[in-house]
């Protein structure tokens, strides 16, 4: 039912799909380097102790999992195996894996000193042996570091690996059916496969369906961009002919010369450069990586600009690329990074290479503001009889350092707008980790996994983020609900929580379960607790909700939990209960994922006077109980993202092995 995807060659892939596999040396690479050999001590190291082998099959390789979009989250590894030297080697990897089939003894892992299996905490350990949660199968320990070919390619060995693994993770489903999450993993690939073809059958070529109307609107400069947003998901539904028909298109129909129309620099790369490049990882179709570096190109000259941060808007056909608005969200300006990395690793073309920098550059402002405002804090610290430097160097010197200098700390939750002149942020207006900011935070982590986890400034980064978090934005109800704040003004505490900051449990759980990070046992507890509290309040959004579906943002004023907006078809509650059930195995958050789908199938599916399911549709008012109004939209991210999470939810662990 699930197919498999190779992650050999996958180092980065779109917007939340990374997958960190571990790195298999190729006898011939395109570097002509010759593999180390496995030493005995290497292997014996790996061979002990035995309850270390039982415990290598809980890795989560996750990759490829997810269409990318504003607020999205492919799927992101969980616990993997990675080389130290991984980001150097990515581009030959994947050049390999591409060449066809290989010799068997080219499958096999080279394990050196700098590859290394996860190591679970001790936490997880005990978790794992009271739930039983571990293989007792040694072999399926060993083979389990064996190179993923892609279905085409598959040898016997793997085949039969992979059966045996499948085998032993039956024990493993704690608290719920494998029939029933097959049976409902089905119901979603079906009613993915339905939403396709609404889209297919009147609104081909289109950008976006309108389910109500039956028609097609060109809304992101008319690129196709439903068609480019969903190629992986197609893929990994395994809808074969519908794959093939969009992959033609794209080969035949797909030209930018023919965007006349201004098309937003973020929702492009986002969506459909994002898009081109995780279908060109999974099926390695050279037409689809032509595409994405074609795109990139043209995308490039919204760098044009004396701040280096990007043009709001462009017109892809003549190059011609502007902005509208002084200042951009925040947003748009650090959620294009892993797309233009991930390209970077795959092409040939230096131009193309470098436009990853040129998207980075923007952590260079992102310092320079939190070094303006560290000095300033210091600034304020200071007395009018003291300087800045005499008051650092009392701090350095005293036996009891100033009050306000022990307090000061690196505010790394950024305002939510930049201002495209010189690279500024507005102070003094929203900050929160919702809307318009969510998915800068949610890339930080990423890119340092996407990095092989060697750059650690980009978990430094997230890590001032989550303490930011823990001082600021963090508020308990009267009624036991944990949100996540926002602030406005002069520092004034909104009790308001947005549907887009579902993100933030999901990361913040990856980071505590990944055995890189390089946190403390109290941090990796504490993140953890915060992860699962955030989850359950991303859950009442829904369960609290009269239809069952959840609002744009919910508020606590005067001990009541009010809910604001209709249902827009968004990801990021079912991401969090994916990477929660993927990393604790509560079968609860397989069930809170069902019941949003079936909610979805109740109020928000468009069915024809003949009974056929034509897509989905937004809710206007999420409060209404009994029939909430639609309205004529539907949005990409709905097949390339909401049903994706959901039916890798109900899916064996190993697909996507």
């Amino acid at each position: 039912m699930c197919r498999r995807v190779d992650c050999s060659s996958v180092q980065a892939l779109r917007v939340k799909q990374l997958c960190c596999c571990a790195v298999v040396r190729k006898n011939a690479t395109t570097r002509s380097m010759k593999p180390r050999r496995r030493s005995m001590r290497a292997t014996a190291r790996f061979r002990k102790p035995a309850s270390m082998r039982k415990l290598v099959p809980l890795i989560v390789l996750l990759c490829a999992a997810t269409a990318t979009s504003t607020y999205n989250v492919e799927a992101f590894l969980a616990n993997a195996c990675s080389s130290t030297d991984a980001g150097s080697r990515v581009a030959d990897a994947s050049i390999a894996s591409r060449r066809g089939p290989t010799d068997k003894a080219d499958l096999v892992m080279q394990l050196s000193a700098d590859q290394c299996p996860f190591y679970p905490s001790e936490h997880a350990i005990q978790r794992a042996k009271l739930r039983k949660q571990c293989f007792n199968n040694g072999h399926i320990a060993d083979a389990y570091h064996f190179l993923h070919q892609r279905p085409s390619l598959r040898a016997r060995e793997v085949r039969a690996f992979d059966a045996s693994i499948e085998v032993a993770q039956e024990t493993s489903e704690l608290g719920f059916d494998r029939d029933v999450a097959r049976k409902r993993a089905l119901a979603i690939r079906e009613a993915a496969n339905a939403t396709w073809h609404a889209y297919a059958d009147v609104a081909f070529g289109a950008d976006e369906l309108r389910p109500l109307s039956r028609t097609g609107v060109d809304n992101f400069g008319g690129l196709g961009i439903m068609i480019l947003d969903s190629l992986s998901a197609l893929w990994i539904f395994d809808l074969e002919p519908e794959y093939a028909r969009a992959v033609e298109w794209t080969r035949t129909a797909l030209s930018f010369d023919r965007s006349d129309k201004d098309a937003i620099v973020f929702e492009v790369v986002i969506r459909a450069l994002a898009g081109l490049v995780s279908a060109f990882e999974l099926s390695a179709d050279a037409a689809l990586l032509r595409s994405a570096e074609d795109l990139a190109m043209r995308l490039s000259f919204a760098y044009l600009t004396e701040s280096g941060i990007p043009h709001q808007k462009c017109v892809l056909s003549t190059r011609r690329c502007s902005s509208q608005a002084n200042a951009l969200p925040l947003a748009e300006v650090g959620t294009v990074q892993l797309e233009y990395r991930a390209l970077s690793a795959l092409c040939n073309d230096s131009f193309v290479r470098g436009l990853r920098y040129s998207a980075e550059d923007f952590y260079r402002l992102v310092e320079q503001h939190l070094d303006a405002s560290e000095m300033l804090a210091l600034e304020e610290c200071a007395t009018s009889s003291q300087s800045v430097d005499s008051i650092a160097s009392a701090a350095q010197s005293a036996d009891e350092p100033l009050s306000c200098i022990e307090e000061l700390h690196r505010n790394a939750v950024l305002p939510a707008r930049v201002r495209v002149s010189d690279g500024s942020f507005l102070t003094g207006g929203l900050i929160t980790l919702g809307s318009p900011s969510d998915s800068y935070f949610e890339y930080l982590l990423k890119i340092w996994a996407q990095g092989g986890y060697r750059e650690q400034r980009f978990f430094e980064m997230f890590r001032d983020v989550v303490e930011h978090v823990e001082r600021e934005f963090v508020g308990m109800s009267s009624t036991g609900d944990l949100l996540l704040l926002e602030m406005a003004g002069e520092a004034r505490v909104h009790y308001k929580m947005d549907h887009f900051s579902c993100f933030f449990p999901a990361v913040l759980m990856l980071a505590a379960q990944c055995a890189f990070s390089p946190l403390s046992s109290g941090e990796r507890s504490r993140w953890t607790k915060l992860a699962e509290e955030l989850t359950e309040t991303c859950h009442q959004f829904y369960a609290r909700s009269p239809s069952g579906l959840s609002g744009e943002h919910v508020r606590y004023d005067r001990g009541k939990w009010m809910q604001f907006g209709g249902y827009e078809l968004r990801p990021e509650a079912i991401e969090a209960f994916f990477v929660m059930w993927r990393l604790t195995r509560q079968a609860k958050y397989r069930e809170y994922a069902w019941s949003i789908f079936e909610q979805m199938e109740k109020h928000a599916k468009v069915v024809s006077s003949d009974g056929a399911h034509r897509g989905y549709a937004v809710i206007k008012d999420a409060k209404a109980s009994r029939r909430p109004k639609k309205t004529d939209v539907m949005h990409t991210f709905v097949l390339s993202e909401t049903l994706q999470y959901l039916y890798l939810i109900f899916c064996d662990d190993t697909f996507l092995s």
